[in-house]
């Protein structure tokens, strides 16, 4: 079948300004991309409402034509069987998948044409909250749609908080049964939301959660950090970023290397290595960590300092001795261990 040459068949009794406005308005035959009703209308020096008129008359008309092709009724079923395969709302690009071996020149836009004309299957034209897709009928899709908003609102209720694959799934089960819907239906609703993400590591959330779905280098950085759960020397967190395709803009060393100076969340552990205060590593020179250590634990041994000075921070050992002899900072006890100096 050529659905093309169904076109061209079933609208060759429509006037050609009825012709190129349905082309055009669908993206089809020498149109390349949809336009819309003021462009149109600009083309023709009429009124955008006028060209809808003319674009509904022709649809009816090319909804005639089409009633006289067994091909058009068998696309049009074969569509309703792909879209009830997927629990009664398919994406498009699900429906192209399941239709091109019986039409190999089918495109997203002549099957939207030939659908919307013979009227008999909801068309979804795709929004900021799904993509584009074919259900049974819009009481199906407006059901599909509110079963989806109900999961997200349950997963609001975890805001900032990924989800690990098989605690996602879990949570969905439970999910399914409270709705009454099938969890392979369930799912496949979830995947056309737009709101609804998962990343390169597996992990689930909405699509305005940074942990999950990191738009700026800062909020990657983050990202890597936390996967690799120890410091890491910026150029490694380039080249994981890089690795991970959370980006698909390359991340520089040089860009990544400045927001870590910037960002609060980031703390300088050694030459050029990183991590995240939240795993319990503060800022400050190694003077600092020693004094803020010998403060909260009290007099401690040289080795002692250095083991708790090495566990929130890589620096050297005879870095931190170096700082510990300090005289000005810290007094040398008769035992041998250290404590901050009094004022």
């Amino acid at each position: 079948m050529s659905i093309n040459k169904l076109i061209e068949n079933a609208w060759s009794h429509l006037q050609p300004r009825q012709q190129d406005i349905l082309a055009g308005r669908f993206g089809v035959g020498e149109y390349d991309e949809q336009q819309t009703l003021a462009a149109l209308g600009d083309r023709y020096g009429i009124t955008r409402e006028r060209v809808r008129q003319i674009e509904s008359a022709a649809l009816a008309s090319l909804r005639e034509g089409l009633s006289e092709y067994p091909e058009a009724k068998a696309l049009v079923e074969k569509v309703r069987k792909v879209v009830k395969e997927h629990g009664g709302v398919a994406s498009v690009d699900q429906v192209i998948a399941g239709t091109r071996a019986d039409a190999k020149d089918i495109t997203p836009n002549s099957l939207q044409l030939i659908i919307r004309a013979m009227n008999s299957i909801h068309y979804h034209a795709g929004d900021d909250r799904f993509v584009a897709a074919y259900a049974t009928d819009a009481a199906t899709f407006k059901q599909a749609s509110e079963t989806v908003s109900a999961w997200i609102k349950l997963l609001e209720q975890k805001k900032g908080s990924v989800i690990s694959g098989d605690a996602y799934r879990k949570l969905l089960s439970s999910f399914s049964k409270d709705r009454g819907v099938p969890l392979r239906h369930l799912e496949h609703f979830a995947s056309l939301s737009k709101q609804i993400v998962t990343n390169s590591y597996g992990e689930t959330g909405l699509s305005h959660w940074t942990e999950v779905n990191p738009r700026t280098v800062r909020d990657q950085i983050y990202l890597i950090l936390r996967k690799h759960d120890a410091p890491l020397h910026f150029e490694e967190i380039a080249t994981a970023i890089n690795k991970s395709g959370i980006s698909a803009r390359p991340a520089l060393s040089a860009t990544v290397h400045n927001e870590l100076i910037k960002d609060e969340r980031f703390v300088l552990v050694g030459r050029g290595k990183y991590a995240l205060a939240e795993a319990g590593y503060e800022p400050g020179t190694a003077r600092d960590v020693v004094h803020r250590i010998l403060s909260q634990k009290g007099p401690l041994t040289p080795p002692e300092v250095i083991q708790a000075v090495q566990k929130e921070r890589l620096f050297k050992p005879n870095t931190i001795l170096v700082n510990l002899q300090n005289r000005q900072h810290f007094t040398r006890n008769p035992d041998g261990t250290y404590q901050v100096r009094e004022a």
